[in-house]
């Protein structure tokens, strides 16, 4: 055994990433604390720590900083504690400095970040290590990455949401000077996706195609959280839209899907999105028929439907 690693982090993906760059490095026990409702029970019983890691945001930084005040005053000094979150503003840096935090690393980070940090602050027996540092990095279809999320999701018994964006067809009626050229549209596409970035985590995924469509996928997310991401991706868009020359506030449309629930494959979770999507669109379709015109169709299939 390597020591006893304290890991405080909300997102069980987090978590996932962190033991497994532990388990990377050395033979660590570690004590995961995914809650501050689970951390005050046991605050005062941790005892001979080798490292802390944790997320400020726990669940917000005020109350991650008063953890990290605890956590420090309980172990000392020479506990090396690496903070490890998406809380970039210097103002928390600098508090978690305050109280001896010896590393603080911006999520998303690469695994080697956080591995080197480990390893600069544990004192670990000179093990072998093969060295890959000249070998290729992997690279997969996005396919293949959404199947492996899959079964990790699988695995640990947590759901998988997608987020599907694509262009709103309905709008293909209108004249022709209504639009802007296609390549306008994929611009337009690729600023909405960056501009979405910022609205993600660390361990979520975005992607676009040829097409322009954008497919996110958010690990250990069920469907009310896609459902409040959604609407804050739509919100984010439109006053987007609404700040730039463009007529296309109008033109998007966008569905999610989650694992288990509404499929168990990537093809599967598409096919059911791709139908959600599909049928708002058939919806506004349907509700940009005038009223008038409505009713009388309406009308006259009462009157006939009677032959049938």
């Amino acid at each position: 055994m390597d020591g006893t690693v304290l890991l405080m982090d909300y997102s069980e993906v987090e978590r996932e990433k962190v033991k497994y760059i532990l388990g990377h490095i050395g033979n660590f026990k570690v004590i995961e604390i995914p809650s501050v409702y689970e951390y005050y029970p046991i605050a005062d019983t941790f005892e001979n720590l080798s490292l802390i890691i944790m997320d400020i945001s726990f669940p917000y930084e005020e109350e991650g900083l008063r953890i990290l005040a605890s956590l420090r005053k309980a172990n000392g000094v020479n506990v090396p504690i690496i903070i490890t979150t998406k809380s970039f503003k210097l103002e928390y840096k600098n508090a978690a400095l305050k109280y001896a935090a010896n590393d603080y690393i911006v999520k998303p980070y690469p695994a080697n970040r956080l591995e080197n940090s480990i390893r600069s602050l544990v004192k670990l027996d000179k093990k072998f290590k093969y060295d890959v540092s000249d070998i290729s990095q992997i690279s997969m279809p996005f396919e293949d990455y959404i199947t492996k999320e899959i079964k990790f999701a699988a695995r640990i018994n947590q759901p998988l949401s997608i987020i599907y964006i694509t262009l709103n067809r309905l709008n293909e009626t209108h004249s022709e000077e209504e639009f802007d050229t296609k390549e306008d549209t994929l611009k337009t596409y690729s600023a909405i996706a960056q501009n979405i970035r910022i609205l993600l985590r660390s361990t979520d995924t975005i992607v676009s195609n040829s097409s322009g469509d954008i497919i996110i996928a958010l690990p250990g997310t069920n469907s009310s959280g896609a459902s409040m991401l959604s609407e804050r991706i739509k919100d984010n868009t439109l006053k987007y839209l609404n700040e730039v020359p463009l007529k296309q506030s109008q033109y998007f449309l966008s569905a999610y899907v989650t694992f288990p629930e509404d499929g168990s494959t990537f093809e599967s979770l598409m096919e059911k999105v791709y139908k959600k999507a599909s049928d708002k669109e058939l919806m506004e379709k349907i509700n940009a028929i005038p009223l008038s015109t409505r009713e009388y169709a309406k009308k006259r299939y009462n009157q006939f439907s009677k032959w049938f």
